[in-house]
């Protein structure tokens, strides 16, 4: 993996916090997302996001990263 900044290191931890307990998915599903919809607008796969969505694999790398901005967008630009 690419060396990273702290401020992304920050996203990539929020991120597989949000993961684990299920609140990613629950602002998705809120905010009336679908799976596709998130996965394409963050740029990875649906099947990965579904994956990290169930806890099966671990968000990881830049495109985790993609995603908690994403998901900061949909919180109304609250970090976590």
């Amino acid at each position: 993996m690419d060396s990273m900044k702290a401020s992304e290191l920050n996203d990539l931890a929020q991120v597989r916090a949000l993961m684990s307990s299920g609140v990613a998915r629950s602002i998705r599903e809120s905010k009336s997302i679908t799976l596709g919809e998130a996965a394409q607008a963050s740029g990875i796969a649906k099947s990965t996001l579904s994956r990290w969505e169930r806890s099966q694999r671990q968000p990881t790398g830049k495109a985790a990263i993609r995603y908690m901005k994403g998901l900061r967008s949909l919180m109304g630009g609250r970090p976590s």
